[in-house]
């Protein structure tokens, strides 16, 4: 019988080590097969559940799928602040569309006021 329990709890962490090893193949192999538009919904909740314009380069950087489908997410390029450079600006508007921008005019600690101008 001890040899019994033994071998079960062998087994048993084999299996848990397996499973561990397994879930990122598990993970890829969802998100690979998730429709475009489900990544879609999934980047614009991202993007409601965060601030500024990081999680936008982020999703845009983990993949050539993930990039294609972020930069057709016109939301996720709708934010603007005056602390970025004025080429980061132009290619955010160019990104978002017709969906309605936020903006901000907070500069970062330091920074000269003269940044801010006039977009054409």
């Amino acid at each position: 019988m001890a040899a019994l329990k033994y071998v079960q709890g062998h087994l048993g962490k084999r299996i848990r080590v397996l499973q561990k090893a397994c879930m990122s193949s598990v993970m890829e192999n969802g998100i690979t097969t998730m429709p475009n538009e489900i990544l879609t919904l999934v980047f614009e909740r991202g993007h409601r559940m965060t601030s500024g314009c990081a999680f936008a380069k982020c999703v845009s950087h983990v993949s050539r799928r993930f990039r294609q489908t972020s930069l057709r997410t016109t939301l996720l390029w709708s934010r603007l602040s005056a602390a970025y450079a004025d080429t980061q600006i132009q290619t955010f508007l160019e990104r978002s569309g017709q969906v309605d921008l936020e903006v901000s005019t907070r500069l970062p600690f330091g920074s000269a006021p003269e940044k801010i101008g006039v977009i054409s």
